[in-house]
């Protein structure tokens, strides 16, 4: 498991990924269960340490993805991701600069 901290300053919005958890009770599978949304991309990850998070509400716009429930935070967030799991585009590269 790899830790990366990604830094304090733009929007991260954090949700879980519905499918990835269905398929992982089916099967006992370990694919990340979190999606961190940035300006760069979407980031799955195993876990998600984050503070002064606020709650989406019933007028706030679903994300692209289709989620509708998620939190958002402008504060630094750190992520733990499996090398061997990281199937966003965005987490293999945070995993290659590390």
């Amino acid at each position: 498991m790899k830790t990366i901290e990604l830094p304090a300053g733009t929007v991260k919005r954090i949700h879980v990924n519905r499918a990835n958890i269905a398929a992982n009770v089916k099967d006992g599978g370990r694919r990340p269960q979190w999606i961190v949304q940035t300006s760069k991309g979407p980031i799955s990850c195993h876990k998600v340490l984050a503070r002064n998070l606020m709650g989406s509400g019933p007028d706030d716009p679903q994300l692209s993805c289709g989620a509708r429930v998620y939190l958002t935070t402008y504060d630094g967030v750190l992520i733990h991701i499996d090398p061997s799991q990281a199937i966003t585009k965005r987490a293999r590269e945070l995993i290659n600069e590390s």
